[in-house]
């Protein structure tokens, strides 16, 4: 099933090179107008023919082949740069594949020889438009001989090999959620190697056969060209239900996935294995630098915006169980997210970066609104928080820093939907309010509930209660059979996707439609809600419907039946 195969490989994290310090421009300027960038800012080739961007002092500490890795940006196309090393060109139109905007950076490796002392690289136009060049990164470049890979015609026997893993567990009692084509596809020394070819082929041609989620690529350090044709190509993604990633030494810049968000709606994005900020012995304890780990799940979070935050061995020196089964610093750093931020939560909207050094996120379920907030700074911090489109009277706080783990802390009283704490010195707090029973957004089972006579806008339709089992429970009417409409104006989505809409009616005979919009735009035409035996008997529907990121309007307009009364929806994750 398995054959050996050459692979080359870079070894190590290399050296970084700013594009805009230490070299020489030609037809070329530093600019910082897109974002994403490191260091000062990017470098912009200004001509198609001739423009340059010469690294001048690159120190090689030994000759041989070398990976370099250019960062990039470019919105579509393809463009095609020479390459010269120490003058002398060694590569020829090296094509730079579209990364889909001048903000969405992506990465080309190639290998280039340079000897002992000191190199210079210059990249140059060759008359296409040019990509941005962020930075260059320079390692040692290795070929193993010895590679494994899965065979080509075995790839139907190894999706069977997972089907029958997958009843084997079942058999023995346990579900799994989800079965992955391979674990680091991209970092296989011990395993099987896997191509962003060879995963998307078998995405497209064998994993539709699997009786379970499927779970791809799981990238080693969340590289990108590693998922992005699989998000490319129809097939494939349609065989792909979670997008699973490890960020060993992904940077915080390029948590953020715009193509995922663009192509992956009903899709799930799991951040599936890392260790932060080292595997050192003894290094689980201490302190601040344990407060890394809340400031890594912070920017999965926000940055990253993934569903799931997985750490590799629970029970390690460096990991949030210490080896006598004691809970670590890096463990109560974790349990502020994990102990209150529970399955079916959703992510609304925070200012990540209120002040330097603070950093937060907030999460909604069950009725509560939940905060995590960090002070990475040396000095304690008062910080004032607004909840919007809920009230709250008071919020509990729990607080790990250098001498407490997850303590409680006093209730604080919320006045006018704000409440202000102190964020002790290198600290992670987190604040739970509960909210009040008549808020306009009411979190409940994981999903976000609207009421249809609140915060909407309404034509040809009128808010009842008479029909309802309890007076105190208000519906919206529809008053004609045609172009009569609700229109819900501010569903909050803390990411892109497909998500279930569950609309809880009531009719008394027959079958009636409305036509269903979002941000706008008609999503579904003639949805069909059947009778649920009388005006007082309340049913539910489910539909699932595409939302954005960030605010989002939800429109259902009659379409020549009338249409049932609406008392609420409910929006969660699908």
């Amino acid at each position: 099933m398995v054959e050996t195969f050459t692979l080359g490989t870079n070894s190590g994290t290399g050296t970084t090179y700013e594009a805009e310090t230490g070299t020489t421009l030609t037809n070329a300027k530093e600019e910082r107008t897109n974002s994403g960038y490191t260091g000062t800012g990017y470098v912009k080739f200004q001509n198609t023919t001739n423009s340059a961007v010469q690294f001048n002092t690159i120190p090689i500490g030994s000759t041989g082949t070398k990976n370099v890795k250019i960062r990039y940006a470019l919105p579509n196309g393809t463009s095609k740069l020479d390459v010269y090393v120490n003058g002398a060109k060694t590569q020829s139109n090296v094509p730079f594949e579209a990364t889909g905007s001048w903000s969405t950076w992506g990465e080309k490796s190639i290998q280039v020889s340079m000897a002992n002392g000191t190199s210079t690289l210059k990249l140059v136009t060759t008359g296409t438009e040019a990509p941005i060049i962020d930075n260059i990164n320079i390692t040692a470049y290795v070929e193993s001989k010895t590679a494994k890979r899965l065979r080509y015609d075995k790839y139907d026997a190894y999706a069977k090999y997972l089907n029958e893993f997958d009843s084997f567990m079942k058999s023995n009692g346990v579900n799994l959620y989800a079965i992955s084509v391979q674990n680091e596809p991209d970092y296989a020394h011990d395993w099987t190697w896997w191509s962003a070819d060879e995963i998307l082929r078998f995405m497209k041609e064998n994993a539709g056969s699997i009786n379970n989620r499927v779970m791809a690529p799981e990238s080693f350090s969340y590289v990108k060209a590693m998922s992005d044709k699989i998000l490319n190509d129809p097939q494939a993604l349609a065989n792909m239900d979670i997008l699973g990633a490890h960020t060993y030494g992904t940077r915080f810049s390029d948590f953020s996935y715009p193509l995922f968000k663009q192509k992956g709606a009903g899709k799930e994005l799991w951040m599936t294995e890392v260790y932060y900020p080292n595997s050192e012995a003894n290094s689980a304890d201490r302190w601040p630098e344990a407060l890394d780990v809340s400031y890594h799940i912070h920017n999965a979070m926000v940055e990253g915006d993934f569903q799931a935050y997985v750490w590799w061995y629970i029970r390690r020196q460096y990991s949030p169980m210490n080896e006598d089964g004691t809970i670590s610093k890096r463990g109560y750093n974790m349990a502020h997210f994990s102990k209150f931020v529970r399955p079916g939560y959703v992510r609304v909207d925070a200012t990540k970066n209120p002040a330097a050094n603070i950093y937060t996120s907030a999460y909604k379920g069950d009725n509560k609104v939940v905060i995590v907030a960090i002070n990475k700074s040396a000095s304690p911090v008062s910080q004032n928080f607004t909840l919007k489109n809920g009230t709250a009277s008071t919020v509990s706080s729990w607080v790990t820093d250098r001498t407490r783990n997850l303590a409680a802390g006093p209730k604080i009283n919320v006045a006018g939907s704000s409440f202000t704490a102190q964020l002790p010195a290198q600290s992670v707090t987190t604040f739970v309010a509960e909210l009040g029973k008549n808020n306009n957004i009411v979190n409940t089972n994981g999903g976000t509930t609207y009421e249809a006579e609140k915060d909407t806008t309404l034509v040809n339709s009128v808010v009842e209660s008479t029909n309802s089992e309890n007076n105190n429970i208000q519906f919206v009417n529809f008053n004609t059979m045609s172009d009569a409409s609700i229109q819900w104006n501010s569903i909050n989505c803390a990411f892109a996707g497909s998500k279930n809409v569950k609309f809880r009616y009531a009719l008394d005979k027959g079958t009636r439609y409305l036509d269903v919009y979002v941000n706008g735009a008609k999503v579904m035409s003639d949805a069909p809600f059947e009778a649920t035996g009388s005006w007082g008997t309340w049913g539910e529907t489910t539909v699932q419907l595409p939302f954005k990121s960030e605010v989002n309007t939800l429109k259902v307009v009659t379409t020549g039946t009338e249409g049932p009364n609406i008392d609420k929806i409910t929006v969660s994750p699908q």
